[in-house]
């Protein structure tokens, strides 16, 4: 929901919902002062779950080639700082296509009342919105780039497992924390916990799978352990599902330490962390109109 003034996360707008809200007066603003002496305008382009993403034109109507893309509070705050740095990364090591980071505010308190990036607007459409209509022989040559493209990101290797980000002076890339879904202070517009509880301690980076597999297993039982009755409203007032979660949760930390993923499984000298897609769909994969050079965003 929204109009000229504010835009609202409804999510699924089920009642008792608190939704959240950004200004688009004052993200208009921050158009006007990063590409002045041109106004913009911002026009509607795309709402998924958690961002919504606006056209930026000039006052009269012009393309500015630029997208404006606003996140929703729900994830933890260095979320888009990752995004920004991932792309960057990316467009530095790769001749993978992606977006151009031209300018991104990732603290939530400023004048917009969220995090949000400016960044270059890709040619194309999302892939889900043609994929009916193409032949299977464009279906495969569509595939086929997407798997190129996969493989230069799997050619890039780290020595821990986290989320890239900027070092301080923005001049190289450092393995931080992780983003990951566990970590969610909502879910569906929903806060989980009535109280905020600091799960800083197993966001990683992590030198093992098995240190990263059990990381969200052990962000549950902190959980369990301290916000119970919170979980239990969580359950649909379940406290029996709750105890069933905490036991497997427990059996499954047992299982992590025998995960042979710790174990080499090759004898590839390279480093043994690759890059993973989080949200890797057809929805953002964008194709162009000969269907080719698949941008993912």
């Amino acid at each position: 929901m929204e109009d000229d003034v504010v835009s609202v996360f409804s999510y699924d707008e089920e009642e008792g919902c608190i939704p959240d809200q950004f200004s688009l007066t004052a993200l208009r603003a921050e158009a006007d002062r990063i590409f002045y002496p041109r106004k913009c305008s911002l026009q509607k382009f795309e709402e998924g779950g958690y961002h919504k993403v606006y056209d930026i034109k000039t006052s009269d109507g012009e393309d500015m080639g630029v997208v404006a893309r606003v996140a929703c509070p729900a994830f933890p705050k260095d979320k888009m700082d990752s995004e920004v740095a991932t792309l960057k990364y990316l467009a530095k090591k790769t001749s993978v296509p992606v977006p151009a980071v031209i300018f991104w505010n990732s603290d939530a308190d400023n004048a917009v009342g969220a995090e949000y990036m400016f960044i270059s607007k890709v040619p194309g459409v999302p892939a889900t919105s043609i994929w009916s209509e193409m032949s299977i022989d464009k279906k495969k040559n569509l595939v086929r780039q997407v798997a190129e493209n996969l493989m230069k990101l799997w050619s890039l290797r780290f020595d821990a497992i986290g989320s890239l980000y900027l070092n301080e002076n923005r001049n190289d890339f450092v393995v931080g924390p992780i983003v990951e879904n566990h970590f969610l202070t909502k879910c569906d517009g929903f806060p989980r916990i009535k109280e905020p509880i600091d799960l800083s301690e197993f966001r990683g980076p992590f030198t093992s799978i098995s240190s990263y597999l059990q990381s969200g297993l052990r962000s549950e039982l902190r959980l369990c352990a301290e916000r119970r009755d919170d979980l239990i409203v969580e359950a649909d007032g379940s406290p029996e599902r709750v105890e069933s979660g905490r036991k497997g949760m427990e059996k499954a930390l047992e299982l992590c330490e025998i995960y042979p993923g710790d174990k080499p499984l090759t004898n590839d000298t390279k480093e043994p962390i690759t890059l993973k897609l989080g949200d890797f769909r057809l929805a953002n994969i964008m194709v162009n109109s000969f269907f080719d050079l698949p941008y993912l965003v």
